[in-house]
């Protein structure tokens, strides 16, 4: 699977009316994906010295 990224046209440039389109529809449901990480990851991840 591929993250969602901006709408572009097929020269690469955003499409800001679609992007705008999006930005006005209401959030309705927040999915969020815990991913477990070691304490060595996860220190790093935090900007922490390892």
């Amino acid at each position: 699977m591929r993250p969602a990224g901006l709408p572009t046209g097929e020269c690469g440039a955003f499409k800001w009316d679609a992007i705008s389109a999006i930005h006005a529809l209401p959030l309705t449901k927040r999915i969020v994906h815990h991913i477990p990480l070691s304490p060595i990851m996860e220190a790093r991840f935090n900007g922490e010295p390892v």
